[in-house]
């Protein structure tokens, strides 16, 4: 159904700064469309510790909906994200919400926030290394995503102001992820679950 945006900052490529609660009426038919579907959808909502109760109050009320929560494994605000971000926080979700699975950042490990901040702003890409040299999971992000493979994706985030990043991002999951994860694991986040996720049928 695409990516649709609740909470966003300004990015790199855009200017919005905008916040639409996810239990807004428009985003109940987007729920409900996705739970009477079938279809999945992406959603990308900023994960400050006062934005987590709108998104859970809509993943109790549609549990039939298929929600695809974009760029796990980021801090982009380390004071107001504190719930979520860790390896914990999404192992919290996953054991409440079976309707929930996630996307997985496609930033660098010296990625910063806010964007093209030369030595302002933070780190963001909290489940890599965040030092000079090769990318280098962290391996606690490492666990999760070994323990619980079936809830994630990868997300290049590609459009049309990254195009040329495509061959870089998909690289990076190459070498700092898929090459790290046991075959079976590795096969469901490379491209087994996105299957499941749009057909609604396991990968043959």
């Amino acid at each position: 159904m695409g990516e649709f945006e609740a909470r966003h900052y300004v990015s790199s490529t855009n200017s919005r700064d905008i916040h639409t609660p996810v239990n807004s009426p428009g985003f109940e038919v987007i729920f409900r469309a996705s739970g009477e579907t079938g279809l999945p959808f992406l959603l990308h909502h900023e994960a400050e510790d006062d934005l987590l109760p709108e998104l859970e109050e809509m993943l109790r009320r549609f549990p039939q909906a298929n929600i695809v929560w974009c760029h796990v494994g980021r801090n982009r605000d380390p004071s107001r994200w504190k719930k979520f971000p860790t390896p914990e926080g999404v192992r919290a979700l996953i054991a409440r919400y079976p309707n929930l699975n996630f996307d997985i950042l496609q930033s660098g490990n010296m990625s910063r926030f806010p964007p093209n901040s030369v030595s302002g702003g933070v780190l963001d890409a909290v489940m890599y290394y965040q030092d000079a040299g090769p990318v280098r999971l962290r391996p606690e992000w490492l666990q999760l995503f070994e323990e619980r493979p079936e809830r994630f994706v990868l997300g290049s985030d590609v459009n049309t102001g990254r195009w040329s990043n495509y061959d870089q991002v998909f690289d990076r999951f190459r070498n700092a992820l898929l090459a790290r994860l046991s075959p079976a694991a590795a096969e469901l986040i490379a491209y087994r679950n996105a299957w499941r996720l749009m057909s609604g049928e396991a990968w043959t």
